[in-house]
């Protein structure tokens, strides 16, 4: 199989980068990007209560599978309690965001996959 003169549909959501489309099409593929979903700030009845939780230290591990997910958690809760918490992220693109956010990234998975991340955090427990 060539990926010149392939065609290839990438969806995505409203804010994804262009990167992996590019690269495509630097090789010759024909990349159609559609918008599948969109990415935007929840409104959670729960917020109130992840914020006491917060506040009193009942969450160890707070994990971010996505860059707008890290903006959007401290958007909404900040930063200031989670200086106890560790963090843990998908992959270097969300570790870089965690961190330009002000959040201090303890984990960050190798493969940016779900079972990569979780992966991840039981190496981090297991070699403490």
């Amino acid at each position: 199989h060539q990926i010149k003169d392939a065609r290839i549909l990438f969806p995505k959501s409203n804010i994804a980068l262009d990167t992996l489309p590019q690269s495509l099409r630097s090789m010759g593929a024909e990349v159609d990007e559609v918008v599948t979903y969109n990415t935007a700030v929840p409104n959670h009845d729960n917020v109130e209560e992840i914020r006491r939780m917060l506040a009193d230290k009942k969450i160890d591990v707070v994990t971010f599978f996505s860059p707008s997910s890290a903006v959007n958690f401290t958007e909404i809760f900040g930063t200031e309690n989670l200086a106890y918490a560790v963090i843990a992220v998908i992959g270097p693109t969300t570790a870089e965001t965690a961190e330009q956010v002000g959040l201090s990234v303890s984990i960050s998975s190798l493969k940016a996959t779900a079972e990569g991340l979780a992966e991840a955090i039981e190496k981090f427990y297991t070699e403490k």
